[in-house]
């Protein structure tokens, strides 16, 4: 099963947080996981920081989509922190993954959705465009560091689905 990772190549309308240290928020965000070299912090609790996604290159609109893997990879600086990723599909609803309680040492983080945000199959459409973002849930004398938000999308080419099928049929 075939996994295209989709990273942020731009500010999304939400841009609340701050750029830690890197060339751009967008490139802080990226592969490949850099920790402190780069990241983006956010220390109020509720800012939240969006990106707009790549546009996949390998999935077809007949391809199914299994699910999209949320990434991002996060700790905290002070007495304590959490934040919640989420995305959005073109604009529209919003899909929070978990509330995660973080420390001081960077941890990956995942949330898959089997369904998008509207609750039905992933289609290409969903991620044309996608939105990533993180959202700061709660923070004490500190801040929140995202050095990485990518998502992860698992698929099956639909050449892969018919002949299967016609593997199926041979009797």
């Amino acid at each position: 099963m075939p996994i295209e990772t989709l990273q942020p190549d731009a500010v999304g309308p939400v841009d609340d947080w701050g750029l830690g240290a890197g060339p751009s928020k967008q490139a802080a965000t990226q592969l490949p996981d850099d920790d402190d070299t780069s990241y983006i912090l956010g220390s109020i609790v509720g800012d939240i920081q969006e990106f707009e996604c790549d546009d996949p290159i390998g999935i077809l609109a007949a391809d199914t989509i299994n699910q999209v893997n949320l990434k991002y990879r996060a700790k905290y600086t002070g007495v304590s922190a959490s934040a919640t990723p989420g995305l959005r599909v073109g604009g529209g609803t919003l899909g929070e993954g978990a509330q995660q309680v973080l420390t001081t040492a960077y941890v990956d983080y995942n949330d898959i959705f089997a369904k998008n945000p509207d609750g039905v199959n992933w289609s290409l459409a969903d991620l044309k465009p996608l939105r990533l973002r993180v959202r700061v849930a709660a923070v004490s004398f500190g801040a929140v560091r995202v050095t990485t938000l990518i998502v992860e999308v698992s698929y099956t080419r639909a050449s892969d689905k018919s002949q299967h099928t016609m593997l199926l049929g041979v009797g």
